[in-house]
């Protein structure tokens, strides 16, 4: 995951040491580059304008000597490699290493990824976008000129990306692979290779051995999948800042950064010095005449989970993790009054129909009420017999009157539920 144009910077180097050629590094970033390694230690680093630079391998300027409200200041530079270059560059091992350990430092308040990379290993890039992702406390990119394939999935991951000029480029979002064949130059030098697999190892290489044979698709369906993780990755970074969907800014293009910027892949371009101030007046803002408040907001606080909350002559400042926190307490109070409300119109329509029914019970009382006057206006004109059959003849058993019958059928109206 390396932009091509970048390589091609290289290939000097290697044809000379493919040809056994002695290599001599005569340019004066890698002269100065070596100089910052932890291993020589020619060069000490002081803060300037609240910055600290992490020295290369965090031994020399370590992050656990950052004075207060420190920005750390951490290069990503030349190919992306995992593991530490011999006589190079740290690998994303090491940097991943580092942020972890500006995380843990409260003197530490952000942190800058100073980038001018053309890319290089995927897995690596990865590994130090995952360990940016765990962030608590913003993390910014910087790009010093050239940003492009892995070292661009390692500053999707950031809070912002700044890009040091309107020519500095970013992009490159893509994947490829390089099999280099090196048979025929063995066989020219009268070396042969002879490689001979276990019986049970059919698939081992098989990818490989099928490009080498022209046949590209088993090795390009790993690519594939690898890309669309890194597609993924930065999608998920970048997430509404992004223009346009990657059908734009997914083809492996390399933009410069007036065109990054229209689409969303960057935020500001802005001077290295511009940029340090204006993250330091984020946090600063913050912190400056910070005075503990008169009268508690202790609802705010127990969302919060704070004792209490600090303030300054301009008002409150919450945090990031803090505003979501409030704003996932209103959803939730939001989610229980529209149940309770539900509850409520549930309720109100049970108790109309209990009212309903309590107006018809009422009116059929009234009915048996003026049946019963009706009956004792009447009483003593007439009885009703209750006559049992025998087989010859008719026995009347008992007398009731047309009042004690309305006024059991009354009390049995009352049992009735």
């Amino acid at each position: 995951m390396i932009d091509n144009e970048y390589v091609a910077n290289y290939l000097p180097l290697v044809t000379n040491y493919l040809k056994g050629d002695q290599v001599k590094f005569n340019s004066s970033s890698s002269l100065g580059r070596e100089e910052l390694t932890d291993r020589n230690s020619l060069q000490l680093l002081t803060p300037v304008n609240g910055t600290y630079k992490i020295s290369e391998y965090g031994e020399r300027a370590k992050p656990e000597n950052a004075p207060e409200n420190s920005i750390a200041v951490i290069e990503v530079t030349d190919v992306i490699t995992k593991y530490d270059q011999e006589c190079g560059p740290a690998g994303m091992a090491t940097k991943s290493n580092l942020l972890k350990r500006c995380y843990q430092n409260n003197n530490i308040k952000s942190i800058v990824l100073k980038i001018d990379s053309g890319g290089g290993e995927g897995y690596a890039m990865m590994l130090l976008n995952e360990t940016i992702q765990q962030k608590n406390k913003p993390v910014y990119a910087f790009v010093d000129d050239f940003a492009a394939s892995a070292a661009y999935g390692i500053a999707s991951a950031c809070d912002k990306i700044f890009c040091n000029s309107a020519m500095a480029m970013v992009g490159s979002i893509g994947t490829y692979s390089t099999i280099v064949d090196f048979k025929g130059y063995y066989e020219k030098n009268g070396i042969k290779l002879h490689e001979i697999y276990a019986s049970a190892s059919t698939d081992k290489n098989k990818d490989f051995i099928e490009a080498l044979n022209g046949n590209y698709e088993p090795l390009r369906s790993r690519i594939n999948q690898f890309n669309d993780n890194f597609l993924s990755l930065v999608t998920k970074g970048r997430g509404e800042n992004l223009k346009s969907d990657n059908k734009v800014w997914g083809t492996g293009k390399l933009y410069n950064a007036k065109e990054a910027l229209k689409i969303g892949l960057i935020d500001e371009i802005s001077t290295f010095d511009n940029m340090i101030s204006e993250i330091g007046n984020n946090f600063s803002t913050n912190n400056k005449h910070s005075v503990q408040m008169k009268k508690q907001p202790l609802k705010v606080n127990a969302v919060l989970n704070v004792d209490q909350l600090e303030s300054t002559d301009d008002g409150v400042f919450l945090n990031e993790d803090q505003i979501h926190s409030i704003d996932a307490e209103l959803e939730r109070q939001g989610t229980e009054i529209q149940n309770l409300t539900t509850q409520n119109s549930t309720a109100t329509e049970q108790l109309q129909t209990a009212n309903t029914t309590i107006e018809q019970r009422d009116a059929q009382i009234v009915q048996l009420n003026d049946q019963i006057n009706n009956l004792k206006a009447g009483a003593g004109a007439s009885t009703k017999g209750i006559v049992t059959e025998t087989d010859s003849t008719s026995q009347t058993t008992d007398d009731i009157s047309d009042i004690e019958l309305a006024a059991s059928a009354m009390e049995l109206y009352k049992v009735l539920p």
